[in-house]
């Protein structure tokens, strides 16, 4: 096993779903759920990357908190939870090593993995790393 190995190696290549900010969150619950994933990429009005939506962010205080003020899930917006920061994403030819390097930087269990031309094209998870490490991918 080589951590010079690129990413593109490693990751899992599929489609990115991605949730806009004013879906639901019971709409995004549903979409994790289906595609057996941890996250998606948010996008704005515009069209463009503007955060993260993760189950850790419809586990958080802010969310129960909603639910407590008898909202429910069907009435909570993405935007209301996300995670404000744009997606982390590392280029398909990087070596695992760097996106090993930012995850741990981070505090983050995935990373998004870009083309050449910056179009989303998989992830690469804390479990990919180890699955690579243990039985050498």
């Amino acid at each position: 096993m080589s951590h010079k190995q690129p990413v593109c190696q490693v990751m899992r290549r599929s489609k990115i779903h991605d949730a806009k900010e004013t879906d639901s969150v019971a709409k995004v619950i549903r979409l994790l759920d289906e595609c057996d994933i941890s996250a998606l990429p948010v996008r704005s009005s515009e069209g463009k990357y503007s955060g993260v939506i993760s189950k850790s962010d419809i586990a958080s205080i802010r969310f129960l908190r909603l639910l407590k003020a008898n909202r429910s899930p069907d009435t909570i917006l993405v935007l209301e939870i996300m995670n404000r920061n744009a997606p982390i994403y590392i280029m398909e030819n990087a070596p695992v090593q760097e996106a090993i390097a930012i995850m741990h930087k981070r505090h983050i269990h995935r990373l998004f993995v870009a083309d050449a031309d910056y179009q989303l094209i998989g992830v690469i998870s804390t479990a990919d790393i180890l699955r690579l490490l243990v039985v050498g991918g």
